[in-house]
């Protein structure tokens, strides 16, 4: 088809003015205008000038500081036109496939504007797009081939710097990722970069890393062109020249990520066709270009994406270019790499036409697979990292998609691939690659609808182009499955299903079908619709379905019928009813970070934790995966502070609820230690573990909790199911009673209970309850181990639940304060279970009745001086004493004796003592002490021992 053919000849002008309309979204007699605006028709040319106008038409969307975030009126595109003028206009543009194409293409907002070059019939204003009197143009997509960007005031004028808060005009990345300012000489193949002409504000929203790109501006060159300013700034915004070709800038809002896309469509080529292969498998190539970088710059491929619900299928051989060769992902990898069965790979495309192809991505030679995608794949290219040759400019990535050449009999979407990757500079830039098949035919197809959890689900059919069609539906096979009146109540296994195509330039609007068509009200033949024949025409089926439905081996079919002048297709709609994403469930008490042995009933305590590990039954991805804890008969709840941790995706990812969820993706969840959130595809049979962990929710209501991973196409899965009692930790304390400086025994008796912060064990602080500190000197030691207070406290770590008895020994110390004597002690757990503990968990005190310690003084001297005596001799000595604080009536003074051998003393026993029982105070009493008979010869050493003190007394035997 040839889109340059010329058929409206002059000029051409779409003139919108919403004057005295109202385009606010108030009261007054409204102007909307659904779809977008175009300069020329889809499949041809008008003439020699095109304009597009809007005037009056929309309002801009301020926040709270004034600053624009959105506009009242959304067009879908705005495409083929020499000139666009906002004039006081302010729209958002959502994006639409280029219409000059009769593939499907990615999404622009702005496409094809001054393309024909600067005319003289459009005089000062020029070719492009401009903006006058404080427009704005919000972009949802990407940008290009627009010639010139001028901002002007109402009369025409640039506007400068220092005018441009008096006239706003602005450009918002709304989504969009890319401004191109130049458009392409289709002749010479050459690209022309143009001029920003005047100032306009340049803004991004939040999600939003964007890129605007026109011709250099130097001192020297193109010195008068302008450029673009920050919101309520009055300084030029920064850009990069590259060489002298052209500039770019770069604006990022908050939590931007650079979204970049592209479309493969496989298609039946003819022989003379560009990616035609002669052996059967053609090849169709699309291009991804990546925000402005250096020469040899490298990207880390951090995740990739692949539909789980389309039945795509990637296999580990693709062609390398149009005119390729085949490649394996055994290359994938420097060395090492698994080999791969090339004819085997080529098989299974043949097998399967429709929905299984081979993907290469050029930067790197990757060939991207299921199992390639997977970082557990023997050839994965994740964590691989690639480097774009870009000469300092913008780099680009290709991709290659193979195919079966006379396989393609179907039209459909396969889904989106999604590459992570991240440069050197830790940014992030996500790679979208939609694969889609285009007929040349109608032919017999199916189209699987999926009974979900939200209770809706759509599939598309596509008609294909190449001839017009009067499609009618003739019939409707039901027989033996649930299908019942749309809009009707739901029970178990019984599904509605409406039909209706969409809106778009594939079909006409005469005759057009405008409603949803029930199709269990089918009773004769309804007209659908009138394609045309140079595009493809869409048909939508929505099913719905009892939410939480249960799963059936069996699908349930519906068979149309759709005829046109020429013949009929039959439509098979499969409906299933699939298994839950979780296969099985292990649930634990408090954070098992390896446990995967199931505790049977768990209970635990408010305070506590506890631990799920998920078996997933099916390949899925991370962003189809959410979780919900569910309380009681089904009520979700999620009490604000709960702390989840996510583990069996390679990294550790946590959450923290605020109270206002009633689920949790896990793609909300991030990476620990930085902002990156699970991505890419988890294969069946992993092990997801997930650990809630409620120490720092104010109020967790006691009762039966279910905590649940679910996606959309699956029956509710088998739940983690634990109990939230009122059993926490328990604490006794005593202590025994004692001397001021002696041995007291401290007794902790601990029972966890359901408190699981305790399964790792505990430390107990003990202090004296008045605030002062433990004598200094003081020791505890429990079992082998000794502990010396510090500030005031002692730290005891304690094994296990039961009594734990630490002894206090303040023997060499001042001692304790007499009287009675308060110790409190404060229970705190530790390990991995304790979780953010902050302050002890539970605190006791006891009372000990400290005594003063008895106090002793002792003088003796024998009464006749005479240290010489004989072996059974009795020797008499007086004692003066004193003994204070014991408690009894009397004391014994006990003599022990020591014989002198050589230079040291050896113990010889007690000697018998008489009248050596004293009555206690203080007073002088005489005893005797008599000499054994048959004694040795020889120095000896009595010593004379009352309570603490030992007096010595040295005497001679002969």
């Amino acid at each position: 088809m040839d889109y340059s053919a010329i058929t409206v000849t002059g000029t051409s002008h779409v003139y919108i003015d919403g004057t005295e309309y109202d385009t606010e979204g108030g009261k007054g007699i409204g102007m909307t205008i659904s779809g977008g605006v175009f300069g020329s028709g889809a499949s041809c040319d008008a003439g020699s000038t095109r304009l597009v106008t809007l005037k009056n038409y929309g309002k801009p969307v301020k926040d709270e500081n004034g600053i624009i975030s959105g506009a009242t009126r959304i067009l879908s595109a705005i495409q083929r036109a020499d000139r666009v003028l906002l004039k006081n206009a302010h729209i958002q543009l959502a994006g639409e496939s280029d219409v000059a194409n009769s593939n499907q293409t990615a999404l622009y907002s702005l496409n094809r504007i001054g393309d024909h070059g600067d005319l003289d019939t459009l005089g000062n204003l020029g070719n492009g797009l401009v903006l006058q009197s404080g427009s704005t143009v919000i972009l949802d997509s990407a940008a290009i081939e627009t010639a010139n960007l001028k901002s002007v005031d109402q009369d025409g004028n640039e506007v400068t710097l220092t005018e441009l808060s008096t006239v706003p005009n602005t450009v918002l990345f709304g989504s969009g990722i890319v401004f191109r300012v130049s458009y392409t000489d289709l002749e010479k193949g050459e690209i022309h970069y143009g001029a920003v002409w005047g100032y306009a504000y340049m803004m991004a929203e939040d999600r939003a890393d964007a890129y605007a790109y026109a011709r250099a501006k130097t001192d020297t060159i193109n010195s008068s062109d302008g450029g673009f300013c920050a919101p309520e700034g009055t300084e030029e915004l920064a850009y990069h020249n590259v060489s002298e070709e052209y500039r770019y800038w770069q604006i990022r809002g908050n939590d931007a990520t650079a979204d970049r896309y592209s479309v493969l469509t496989a298609q039946t080529l003819k022989t003379d066709e560009s990616g035609y292969g002669s052996d059967g498998y053609s090849v169709a190539a699309g291009a991804i270009e990546l925000p402005p970088a250096e020469g040899n710059s490298s990207y880390t491929i951090q995740s990739i994406t692949l539909p789980t619900d389309t039945g795509l299928s990637l296999v580990e051989a693709a062609k390398d270019g149009l005119g390729g060769s085949w490649k394996t992902s055994g290359g994938n990898k420097p060395s090492g790499g698994e080999t791969v069965d090339l004819a085997g790979e080529q098989q299974k495309i043949s097998e399967n036409p429709q929905t299984t192809f081979g993907l290469f991505m050029e930067t790197g030679g990757k060939v991207i697979s299921a199992a390639s995608a997977s970082v557990t794949g023997a050839n994965t290219v994740i964590g691989q990292t690639v480097t774009a040759d870009t000469g300092d400019g913008a780099p680009s990535i290709s991709f290659y998609l193979t195919y079966q050449n006379d396989g393609i009999t179907v039209s459909r979407s396969l889904g989106t691939i999604v590459i992570v990757l991240q440069n050197e500079n830790g940014a992030k830039i996500s790679l979208n690659v939609e694969i889609v098949t285009k007929a040349s035919r109608l032919a017999d197809q199916t189209v699987d609808l999926y009974a979900t959890q939200t209770g809706s689900y759509t599939g598309r059919l596509v008609i294909p182009s190449g001839e017009s069609r009067s499609l009618r539906l003739t019939g409707v096979e039901k027989t033996g499955t649930g299908l019942t009146p749309a809009g009707g109540a739901l029970t178990g296994h019984q599904f509605s299903v409406t039909m209706q195509p969409v809106k778009s330039q594939g079909w006409k609007t005469s005759g057009l079908m405008t409603e949803p068509f029930d199709l269990e009200g089918y009773g004769s033949a309804v007209p659908i619709g009138n394609t045309d024949s140079r595009y493809q025409a869409p048909v939508e089926f929505t099913l719905n379905n009892v939410s939480d439905f249960q799963a059936k081996p069996d699908i349930d079919q519906v068979t149309l019928t759709f005829e046109d002048g020429t013949g009929s297709a039959r439509i098979t709609l499969n409906i299933h009813w699939q298994e839950s994403v979780v296969s099985d469930v292990c649930t634990m008490r408090g954070r098992q970070y390896n446990g995967q042995t199931s505790q049977g009933e768990v209970n635990i305590s408010q305070k506590s934790a506890a631990t799920a590990v998920f078996t997933l039954s099916s390949a899925t991805t991370a962003g189809d995966l959410w979780l919900e804890l569910r309380r009681g008969g089904g009520e979700a709840v999620l009490p604000a502070g709960t702390s989840l941790t996510l583990l069996g995706l390679n990294d550790f990812y946590s959450y923290k609820t605020t109270g206002t969820e009633t689920k949790i993706g896990l793609n909300d969840f991030t990476e620990m230690w930085n902002s990156s959130r699970p991505a890419g595809n988890i294969a069946k049979g992993t092990q997801l573990t997930v650990i809630m962990d409620f120490g720092a929710v104010e109020t967790l209501a006691n009762g039966d909790y279910s905590l649940r991973l679910r996606n959309n196409t699956g029956a509710d899965s088998k739940g983690a199911d634990f109990t939230v009692n009122n059993s926490g930790a328990k604490l006794a304390l005593s202590v025994s009673d004692g001397l001021s400086r002696g041995e007291h025994a401290v007794t902790l008796t601990i029972a966890p209970d359901s408190d699981t912060r305790f399964t790792d064990g505990a430390v107990a602080v003990l202090s004296p309850e008045n605030g002062n500190a433990f004598p200094v000197g003081t020791v505890f030691t429990y079992g082998d181990k000794t502990y010396y207070p510090s500030g005031g406290k002692v730290y005891v770590p304690l094994e296990g639940s039961g009594a734990h008895t630490v002894s206090m020994n303040t023997e060499y110390s001042a001692g304790l304060e007499t009287g009675e004597y308060s110790i409190k002690a404060e229970l705190f757990p530790c390990g991995w279970n304790a979780g953010n503990i902050p302050g002890a968990v539970r605190i006791s005190s006891a009372v000990c009745r400290v005594t003063d310690n008895p106090a002793y003084g002792l003088l003796v001297t024998l009464k006749n001086k005479e240290r010489v005596a004989q072996a059974g001799q009795a020797l008499l000595f007086t004692a003066e004493y004193a003994v204070l604080g014991t408690g009894a009536d009397s004391a014994v003074i006990d003599v022990r004796v020591q014989k002198k051998n050589g230079e040291d003393y050896e113990d010889a026993g007690y000697w018998t003592a008489n009248g050596n029982t004293i009555q206690t105070g203080d007073g002088t009493q005489e005893l005797t002490v008599t000499v054994p008979q048959d004694l040795e010869s020889g120095t000896y050493r009595l010593f004379f021992v009352l309570g603490d003190q030992e007096v010595p007394y040295n005497i001679l035997i002969n």
